[in-house]
């Protein structure tokens, strides 16, 4: 018990340590791109609240605004477009949130590279359940992650497991928190879960849309496959599950992808006589 708390205890300190991090990042408003922003969005009879544009250390820059009343889509097109020609950047479709008082539009800069996924799952040997959870998603920085855990064993009791993981994870990435520190404690949550061995491989790619760099975070995975102008290359690391050991062993890389580059993560369902047909 001592050792579980001294462990959550740490992680805690990490996954402060990290939003510290992104909180120091240099960042600059630019206050004249903001007003031609809100001038823009007046003259269109939008009625803005208010408007804050922000530059990040990679020169990238959001635009914020807030609006007393709900905008169609139409209205969001036309808005993108013209906030595009006076900020001098291609902006995409913005997110939007709504709140007793306004609307919330958050325009980000158009990523270099898009990214098309899909998923196929089956469920082993006529279980109700699946042991695999997978997820993707955006961070709303200009980062897609895609995510596969896979629970010991098979059925409902591997689908807790790895959901739990998965879930966890996600909520830790889009709030901020670095990727390590967000594995540790998951890793911690694991091992504290039940006295019984709870293991759970994760297979982890994260990337920029804007760069095309893509990082790689492996705990007992297997093998991932990249397609890139006709080589095929595989990413492996000898780790352990998560789960398992207090100190989580992670395995990570780097790489760099391209326009029309696939990669391919799978859970161990895939045997590894059959990864020829991954690699065609």
């Amino acid at each position: 018990i001592q050792t579980l708390a001294s462990e959550q205890f740490e992680n805690v300190s990490d996954l402060l340590s990290s939003l510290c991090d992104e909180i120091n990042e240099e960042v600059k408003f630019d206050m004249d791109v903001a007003a031609r922003c809100k001038a823009v969005a007046l003259s269109a009879g939008l009625k803005p609240i208010d408007c804050c544009c922000v530059c990040d250390s990679l020169e990238r820059i959001t635009v914020e605004m807030r609006f007393s009343k709900p905008l169609d889509r139409k209205e969001l097109n036309k808005l993108t477009s013209q906030l595009s020609l006076v900020s001098r950047r291609n902006l995409e479709q913005p997110e939007t949130d709504e709140f007793d008082e306004y609307i919330k539009a958050v325009f980000l800069e158009k990523p270099t590279y898009k990214i098309v996924s899909s998923c196929v799952q089956f469920n082993a040997n006529g279980e109700k359940y699946s042991g695999d959870t997978y997820s993707t998603f955006c961070d709303g920085k200009g980062w897609f992650y895609a995510v596969v855990c896979d629970g010991m064993g098979t059925g409902s009791r591997a689908a807790v497991s790895s959901g739990l993981a998965v879930n966890l994870l996600e909520k830790l990435i889009k709030a901020g928190f670095g990727i390590r520190s967000a594995i540790k404690t998951v890793n911690t949550s694991l091992v504290s879960k039940s006295d019984e061995e709870c293991s759970v491989t994760l297979d982890l790619i994260a990337l920029d849309m804007y760069t095309g760099m893509v990082e790689f975070y492996k705990c007992g995975a297997q093998n991932t496959v990249l397609k890139r102008k006709g080589r095929v290359t595989e990413i492996s690391f000898d780790t352990l599950p998560m789960g398992i050991l207090n100190d989580v062993d992670v395995g990570c890389g780097s790489s760099e992808v391209g326009i029309g580059d696939v990669l391919i993560i799978c859970s161990d369902g895939v045997r590894e006589e059959d990864f020829w047909q991954l690699r065609n």
